[in-house]
């Protein structure tokens, strides 16, 4: 009888685990169509808060501002950075593990 309970909950575990990597696999391909999409010639859009704080503190210039109910988009003018490079970089910066921690001890305020 336990091995089977075993059995169960290991299948359940291989599920939730399958569920969370198509999750993942989807999430990451959401924000690669978000990305390609938000490319213009010499500008980018965003609506996260941590890639733009990135990019006014590597001195880009913010060149448009839209708020729309509970979403804000941020535009910058990088002109010519690729964008895709700009974002690889900050998700490689220590700068993406600062805002990490910032949100983390918000979360105990």
């Amino acid at each position: 009888m336990e091995k089977q309970v075993i059995n169960i909950l290991s299948q359940q575990d291989k599920n939730n685990k399958l569920i969370t990597i198509q999750k993942l696999k989807k999430w990451k391909e959401l924000k690669i169509s978000q990305l390609k999409n938000q490319i213009k010639s010499n500008q980018i859009s965003s609506d996260d808060l941590a890639f733009s704080a990135y990019l006014k503190v590597q001195g880009y210039p913010l060149i448009k501002f839209n708020h729309n109910k509970s979403k804000s988009k941020f535009m910058f003018e990088i002109g010519t950075e690729n964008a895709h490079e700009l974002k690889m970089s900050f998700i490689n910066s220590d700068f993406l593990s600062y805002y990490n921690e910032l949100r983390n001890l918000k979360k105990l305020i």
